[in-house]
């Protein structure tokens, strides 16, 4: 089986195991919505162009067996389960090499039937609903050193879907920076974002892409980014399934001061 969708719940090693046994696990992708739009005169336009369309929300279903050792333990793994019904948290799945991704989810069902005669087996089947949103793998850091503007650097994504999820934090060191361009320079991600506010020296301006915020030592400083004209997609910094090549221009700042890009690894 290419993965086995196996836990639920905040840490994988803590997480509620889910029966797998002679069970069924879902595989696919969830369908996403058609973005043709019919004009008039019969013909139709793509609103999405060529661009990539967003990950939907969809439902699963995880069906199997469960094996228990005892009349008692079977009762016990019910309750648990049973309790998970409603919980919003880490749906896990692992693959066949043993690495773990996670998705948010929420746990719609929980039924079971048990086996005549059999008190310690039980067919347990839970119901899904996963979050817009890819499957998520390794967090990766990349610390990056401004030295001489403006510097070009390589960032990868080994997932094999893009990563929206991204934080970028700016690191002045011994001068304060002025103004900072990041741009994505990929083939059909490229984006051009600048920040035109003063970041002190010793100081942190946090860029938070997913959630759109923009904060400066700690006070919201929104305003002052900007997509610029060549910015070609809806988010203001994603990265691509493979290498994806960074360029960034600093005014001010010592040469020893950092970038660093934050994200998880995005998987279909």
């Amino acid at each position: 089986m290419p993965y086995s969708i196996d836990r639920f719940g905040a840490t994988y090693a803590t997480a509620e195991e889910l029966p797998r046994y002679d069970g069924v696990q879902p595989q696919g992708a969830g369908p996403v919505e058609s973005s043709q739009v019919k004009l008039v005169g019969g013909a139709y336009y793509d609103a999405r162009g060529d661009d990539t369309a967003l990950p939907p929300a969809e439902e699963i279903t995880v069906r199997g067996d469960w094996v228990a050792a005892s009349d008692a333990a079977m009762q016990t793994k019910l309750a648990a389960l049973r309790a998970l019904r409603g919980e919003k948290s880490k749906l896990w799945r692992t693959t066949a090499a043993g690495t773990s991704h996670w998705r948010w989810a929420r746990c719609l069902e929980v039924d079971s039937d048990l086996e005549p005669g059999s008190p310690s087996m039980a067919t347990i089947k839970l119901a899904f609903e996963l979050d817009a949103e890819p499957w998520y793998g390794t967090s990766v850091y990349n610390s990056i050193v401004l030295g001489t503007s403006p510097v070009l650097a390589t960032i990868a994504n080994a997932g094999n879907a893009i990563a929206r999820g991204i934080t970028v934090t700016v690191h002045p060191a011994t001068t304060p920076i002025t103004a900072i361009h990041l741009e994505n320079l990929t083939t059909g991600n490229v984006s051009k974002i600048k920040y035109a506010g003063t970041i002190a020296a010793t100081q942190a301006l946090v860029i938070d892409c997913s959630a759109k915020s923009v904060m400066n030592n700690g006070t919201g400083s929104y305003v002052n980014l900007t997509l610029e004209s060549a910015h070609t997609i809806a988010e203001w910094l994603r990265l691509a399934p493979g290498d994806n090549s960074i360029r960034i221009t600093a005014t001010g700042g010592a040469v020893t001061s950092t970038i660093g890009v934050l994200f998880y690894e995005a998987h279909a």
